[in-house]
């Protein structure tokens, strides 16, 4: 009678701990977005375009994003040129904590298909502690970056 007490108890703890923090689409821990994005530098691993890896055919290379408790982000990348380029905004998360909120942040280079990138508005998709994915849509064209821990 212990045993199935015990067990009763178990499931209801684990149901009640899986319903009260919800998942991103990919993985990741919604109510844990906070501390996760700031966990880490985060580098660009991988770019699509309408589901098409495009990760070769970006202009800039090395670009690093890093998010701090107080509501800065930092971008960092070598652009076509060969120059580095560091450029600071402020970063937010949206109230369901399922967007990045940027703002401040100048539009990057990015490739011959895209000649500019810029957005205020990314739907995060995994955030995790060893990735972040996140999206956008403009122009007909769906973006999606995947970052992995920079340091």
């Amino acid at each position: 009678m212990k045993n199935i007490i015990y067990l009763q108890v178990s499931l209801l703890l684990l149901l009640s701990l899986s319903f009260g923090c919800q998942k991103y689409d990919e993985g990741g821990r919604i109510c844990k977005a906070d501390a996760t994005v700031t966990q880490h530098s985060w580098g660009l691993d991988r770019y699509f375009r309408n589901g098409n890896d495009e990760t070769l055919l970006v202009l800039i290379s090395n670009l690093s994003e890093t998010y701090s408790d107080a509501g800065v982000v930092v971008r960092n990348y070598i652009d076509i040129e060969g120059e580095s380029v560091s450029n600071s905004g402020e970063w937010a998360l949206n109230e369901e904590f399922t967007q990045i909120i940027l703002s401040g942040l100048s539009s990057m280079e990015w490739s011959e298909e895209n000649s500019t990138i810029s957005s205020s508005h990314y739907n995060i998709i995994k955030l995790t502690n060893d990735e972040f994915w996140y999206s956008y849509e403009n122009g007909g064209d769906f973006h999606e970056f995947h970052f992995i821990p920079n340091d």
